[in-house]
């Protein structure tokens, strides 16, 4: 089911069947840190790492088009499941629903802290032109 713009999806995480929703433009590892689900990941959303890497079981046609970055990063990766497309959760911006099949992903207590992840450390980043307040 496609899903207009202004509407959120749902990742479902297989196989504990951890479910999360995700905002227009937003990719997978970043809803899931929103969500307070830890991703595997050394990078933390950069992209460099290809530690995010999951494979999409349903849904694949929701989704992004693989860049050239990401495939780079593909290339790099041993999927040693063989089941549905091999991506980076840190590059997948879904269009609507879908269920993935990723190990290690799992809910943390409580909720994130709102200055972590990718996008607070880019803004902190003093060489990002950006200004801490």
């Amino acid at each position: 089911m496609q899903r207009l713009d202004d509407l959120a999806a749902t990742v479902t995480v297989r196989p504990k069947n951890i479910t999360f929703s995700i905002e227009p433009g937003q990719s997978v590892y970043d809803a899931a840190v929103q969500n307070g689900i830890r991703w595997p990941t050394s990078c933390e959303g950069l992209g460099t790492c290809h530690l995010c890497f999951m494979s999409v079981i349903e849904g694949a046609d929701r989704i992004n088009a693989v860049e050239p970055f990401e495939a780079d990063g593909l290339a790099e990766v041993v999927d040693t499941s063989r089941e549905g497309t091999l991506r980076l959760a840190c590059q997948v911006r879904p269009e609507g629903d879908i269920i993935v099949m990723k190990r290690g992903v799992r809910k943390v207590p409580g909720r994130p802290h709102p200055n972590s992840g990718p996008a607070a450390r880019r803004q902190s980043d003093p060489t990002s032109g950006a200004k801490d307040e």
